[in-house]
C-alpha cells in the first residue's frame, strides 16, 4: 500500500493519468469537486466496503479492510514527495511505465497474499456474486469508463498513457501471481 500511494503521488495525479480504480475516480473528483484525493479515496473506500459487507459477506469485505483504512492514509502522508521530486509531463510515457511496473507489483502480491486493494476491486467482486457477471468484464468496462472520463478533463494523451500503465501493470500482474520460471514461460 506504501508503493502504490508513492507511485500515485509521484507519477499518476501530478500528471494526471487516470488509470481507472478508486485512483482514477480521485483524480476526476479533485479536478471536478476540489476534494482531497485522500479524503475521496477513504469516504469511497468506506462505502464500497459497507456494500460488499452486506453483498458478498464478512470474509470477503474484511479482505480490504486493512487497505480501506491504510492505503489513504499512505496517500495523505507521501503527498510531500511532490514537493521534492517533480516528474514533468516530458516524462509521462516513462513515468507511464514506472507506474504500471509499480501497480503491478503491488496488485499482483496482494492478489498472491489473498487480500483485496478495496475500491473498485470489491465494486467487481459484488457484481459477480450477485449478477454472476464476470470479474475480468466489469473491471474492464468500470476502468474503461472511469478513462474515459479522464480523457474528458485531461485530454487523449493521458488517456494513451493509461493504456500504457494498465498492459505494463496487467503484465506484471501475471508475473508476480504465477511466477517466472523456463516451464512457465514455455507454457
Amino acid at each position: 500500500m506504501f508503493a502504490s500511494a508513492i507511485c500515485y503521488n509521484l507519477f499518476l495525479r501530478p500528471l494526471k493519468i487516470v488509470a481507472g480504480g478508486t485512483n482514477g475516480l480521485s483524480i476526476i473528483v479533485e479536478k471536478v469537486f476540489s476534494i482531497e484525493p485522500s479524503f475521496f479515496i477513504l469516504i469511497f473506500s468506506i462505502v464500497v466496503l459497507v456494500l460488499a459487507y452486506f453483498a458478498v459477506g464478512a470474509k470477503k469485505a474484511s479482505s480490504a479492510l486493512v487497505a480501506t483504512f491504510v492505503y489513504p492514509l499512505f496517500v495523505d502522508a507521501t503527498s510531500f514527495l511532490t514537493y521534492f521530486i517533480n516528474v514533468s509531463n516530458d516524462d509521462i510515457i516513462i513515468a507511464s511505465v514506472f507506474a504500471g511496473i509499480i501497480s503491478g507489483w503491488v496488485s499482483g502480491f496482494t492478489c498472491k497474499v489473498e487480500l483485496s486493494q478495496g475500491g473498485i476491486t470489491l465494486i467487481n467482486q459484488i457484481l459477480y456474486e450477485k449478477f454472476n457477471i464476470s470479474i475480468s468484464k466489469s473491471n474492464f468496462v468500470i476502468n474503461m469508463f472511469i478513462i474515459i472520463a479522464g480523457g474528458f478533463y485531461f485530454g487523449i494523451t493521458t488517456v494513451l498513457c493509461a493504456i500504457i500503465l494498465l498492459y505494463v501493470s496487467s503484465t506484471l500482474i501475471d508475473k508476480v501471481m504465477l511466477g517466472v520460471s523456463n516451464n512457465k514461460t514455455f507454457y
